[in-house]
């Protein structure tokens, strides 16, 4: 990660997985399963000076970057500057770049200089991918140039359900006559700054029929960014309600 090794890159595939190509096989179920639509591996390094079948897309990489960086202790290595083995980091943006938190470069004489930086500011996270780049130079100018917009003109804005609003919904034939619905979680969305506050359009069933199951849809709440729908934040039952039995209204009907 610190400086390209393609060497540590195969010894940790056949460690993996037996075999590099073994390895590429998991690589490529993967990129499946992120629904990656132009990537296709041939090999576990990305040399493809003999490679035919071997591309991604800038989308592609961000999606892969994106996946990466949920594992938090890969920015661990990808922040180190000089190793103790006295290796520099091959991404320069790590000695120069405000809150850089990584990510990785990759140069092939086909797919010329390439990067994928990474960068924090304020709880916001940004990827920017540069791809066929004629200079070293250029590639860390293009990710720079990236980075400082989208930290120029986007915003994170918690989106936050008013518990007030959640209100009761009542429950036909339930053990439970009244069901309280979960809260939504507190969200997160990327906006362009200048834009106004989130507003919220809240929309709950009146009456479900029993049995309720925890995790039931049972209602929506919309989320409005100057008049756009911008989100939909689910409501949910948050407990189980099973069925009344009928002896129990066969009992409650004779007290009555």
């Amino acid at each position: 990660v610190i400086a390209s090794a393609n060497d540590a890159c195969t010894a940790l595939a056949e460690f993996v997985a037996g075999s590099d190509g073994a390895f590429v096989q998991c690589m490529n179920a993967r990129a499946k399963e992120l629904g990656l639509q132009d990537t296709h591996f041939e090999n576990c390094t990305g040399l493809d000076d003999t490679a035919k079948n071997h591309f991604s897309s800038a989308y592609d990489l961000a999606v892969i970057a994106r996946e990466v960086l949920r594992h938090n202790w890969i920015t661990k290595y990808t922040t180190v500057w000089l190793g103790k083995t006295e290796l520099n980091n091959t991404n320069k943006l790590v000695n120069t770049y405000d809150g850089i938190t990584g990510l990785k470069t990759g140069t092939t004489e086909k797919a010329g200089f390439c990067l994928c930086a990474t960068a924090r500011r304020d709880g916001m996270q940004l990827i920017a991918v540069v791809l066929g780049a004629k200079t070293s130079e250029q590639r860390f100018s293009a990710a720079t140039a990236l980075l400082d917009s989208g930290f120029a003109d986007y915003r994170l804005v918690t989106l936050s359900a008013d518990p007030k609003k959640i209100t009761q919904i009542t429950v036909k034939n339930g053990v439970q006559k009244i069901l309280n619905p979960a809260v939504p979680a507190k969200q997160q969305l990327l906006c362009a700054k200048g834009s106004g506050d989130p507003t919220y359009e809240y929309k709950l069933k009146r009456t479900v029929d029993a049995p309720v199951r925890k995790n039931t849809r049972v209602g929506t709440v919309k989320v409005k960014l100057d008049g756009k729908m911008v989100a939909e934040l689910p409501v949910y039952a948050g407990i189980n309600i099973d069925k009344t039995a009928f002896w129990s209204v066969f009992v409650r009907f004779l007290r009555t």
